[in-house]
């Protein structure tokens, strides 16, 4: 990768006698890699995580399925589909906060909002998992 041209470099650091930190007014260059202003935003963390948890959830149906629960199974599979259903928004969500941009801090803040909700019913649905297991 050839590197950023003068213009666009303000600050050149030396940090810990190895890395090389370029600056710009959009783009960060270090080590030859560019990485937007937007890479640290909370919505690019949320997305790859709420799909993990998408996945997690169908798992946890599975497993719930193949329990045998009875009557507390049948709580645990809607309480996990809920869950599901939760993730798969607040996935849409911070999609449309990072394509936005700057524009997207509305999305964000309720995507964050919403995985919190969703992380905390997860927890739930596996403590009534783990007592339903004999």
């Amino acid at each position: 990768m050839l590197p950023p041209p003068l213009s666009l470099v303000r600050v050149s650091r030396r940090l810990s006698g190895a890395a090389f930190f370029d600056y710009s007014p959009d783009k960060i260059h270090f080590k030859g890699v560019v990485m937007s202003a937007n890479d640290n935003r909370i919505s690019s963390h949320i997305l790859p995580t709420s799909a993990t948890m998408l996945g997690v959830c169908v798992t946890a149906i599975s497993l719930v399925r193949l329990m045998h629960a009875g009557t507390v199974g049948v709580y645990i599979d809607k309480l996990l589909a809920m869950d599901s259903v939760l993730f798969v928004i607040c996935s849409v969500l911070s999609f449309a906060a990072v394509r936005r941009g700057d524009r997207g801090a509305k999305q964000e803040s309720l995507a964050e909002s919403i995985f919190l909700g969703a992380l905390i019913l997860l927890g739930l649905a596996s403590i009534l998992m783990a007592l339903e297991i004999k």
